[in-house]
């Protein structure tokens, strides 16, 4: 008696259940478009391509020039064990002491001075550096098409350094392109 009770209750739970979650789960996904809450970006065309280039980073600056960059050109990077890399300076965050995730730098030419925006398509710290001086971000969004993040720079014309740190993936998408922050 005791089994067809506890047997029933599972049954009566698991419809319960089921039915809860046909009720919420709409209901969910339409707070998700009507709250404001949903991704937004700035008209910018930007997508994620699916087949690119796949190139490794630098684990030290002078092997960064090797991994250049071109702007409106998305890379698939490859890291390093961030505890390898050596970074130009150290990090605008906390990520230089950790032992778990990956790092890498690479370069690209900036042609004249303005706002450039570097996208990541995962979860990584972005730094740019230039002239050996870590440059201050000037704002930041979600990423192309929704995924990971743009954070934009104020630079200079001539070389800069993308340092990439505290990633939790051995490797990701980034892009380059020009471009000013969100208002």
């Amino acid at each position: 008696m005791m089994r067809r009770i506890v047997f029933c209750m599972g049954v009566l739970m698991a419809c319960l259940s089921a039915a809860c979650l046909s009720v919420s789960v709409p209901a969910f996904a339409d707070a998700m478009q009507t709250d404001g809450s949903q991704c937004v970006r700035k008209a910018d065309g930007l997508s994620w391509a699916e087949d690119t280039p796949v190139r490794l980073t630098a684990k030290t600056v002078d092997a960064a020039d090797g991994v250049k960059m071109a702007l409106g050109k998305q890379t698939h990077l490859r890291f390093h064990r961030q505890t390898d890399v050596t970074f130009a300076t150290l990090p605008g965050s906390a990520t230089e002491t950790m032992e778990d995730g990956f790092a890498g730098m690479a370069v690209f030419d900036v042609p004249e001075d303005g706002s450039y925006a570097v996208s990541a398509r995962g979860m990584v710290w972005i730094d740019l550096v230039q002239r050996g001086q870590l440059i201050d971000s000037s704002g930041h969004e979600r990423g192309p098409a929704c995924e990971g993040k743009t954070v934009y720079f104020p630079l200079k014309a001539g070389r800069a350094i993308i340092q990439l740190s505290g990633a939790g993936l051995d490797a990701i998408d980034v892009l380059v392109t020009r471009g000013a922050p969100p208002e």
